[in-house]
């Protein structure tokens, strides 16, 4: 927050000093509309190819930018997409105050899109820590989510609430879940949706007893985010495949993809060692 304030502030001298450049004409807003949505720009850039602290800084300055110019629902989703980031480099106490202050300002401006992805996130994230209190988060998102007619949101609840169940022990609900997600999602733009809940349904597969078909759900999955190009979820991928491969007492093939996991999370700067599957959407 200092941080953002210390942006804020930069951005409010920026405005004074053009001003005052251009003989006392004020900059016109969509000047500064631009660089912020420029900066959002790069984020989603920076994000896809794995630059996660370039991400940060990114979404610090469109957010800084938007709550300089009382921009409500761009502040919104750009503080959404800070704690998207922040959760994926493992800072989890600030990417859960990112979420809830994209979600309180969501519900004063009447933004039900960006409130149900922000509930949404926040309920993954809480998914293994605190499952009551995520279910009735992502409960909530699914039910803006099918009165809007926000279809890849909903199948974003169902995938965030198949997880919930998975952690609590619930394997047939959780496999319930991943499949009407699956359905869902099926149109255009729920490919993040469909890796992820094939990737769970690999797993409770294995723990069911079905370790053949729980390898083939994962990698469909893994190819769905070689398609996507995104290196975090292709690392979590390769560690439910690891589990998988375990579950077959196939050891080598598990320490293989775990080597490949921990590959790729230290090319993105992450700690290996973190084994929760929820996978925030930015």
């Amino acid at each position: 927050m200092k941080r953002a304030a210390t942006i804020s502030g930069a951005v409010a001298f920026l405005v004074i000093f053009l001003s005052g450049c251009l003989g006392n004409r004020p900059v016109k807003r969509p000047t500064l509309e631009d660089e912020a949505r420029t900066y959002a720009r790069r984020y989603d850039e920076d994000l896809s190819l794995g630059r996660y602290h370039q991400a940060i800084r990114d979404a610090m300055h469109s957010l800084a930018i938007y709550r300089a110019l009382d921009m409500g629902r761009e502040t919104g989703i750009s503080l959404n997409k800070l704690g998207a980031v922040r959760d994926r480099l493992g800072m989890v106490d600030k990417a859960l105050a990112s979420y809830r202050e994209a979600i309180a300002l969501s519900r004063e401006i009447n933004d039900d899109g960006t409130l149900a992805a922000a509930l949404n996130n926040l309920a993954g994230t809480l998914a293994t820590t605190n499952p009551a209190q995520a279910a009735t988060l992502a409960n909530e998102a699914g039910d803006i989510a099918s009165a809007r007619g926000l279809t890849i949101v909903k199948a974003r609840t169902l995938s965030v609430l198949a997880t919930i169940s998975f952690a609590s022990g619930d394997l047939k609900k959780a496999g319930t879940l991943c499949r009407q997600a699956l359905k869902l999602s099926a149109g255009g733009g729920g490919e993040s949706v469909r890796a992820a809940c094939m990737a769970t349904l690999g797993r409770l597969l294995a723990r069911s007893g079905d370790p053949d078909a729980g390898l083939e759900s994962v990698k469909s999955g893994l190819a769905i985010d070689r398609e996507r190009g995104d290196p975090f979820s292709i690392a979590r991928d390769y560690q439910a495949m690891a589990e998988v491969q375990d579950a077959m007492h196939d050891m080598e093939g598990a320490e293989k993809s775990l080597e490949k996991a921990e590959h790729i999370l230290r090319f993105l700067g992450l700690k290996p060692d973190n084994d929760d599957f929820s996978r925030p959407d930015p």
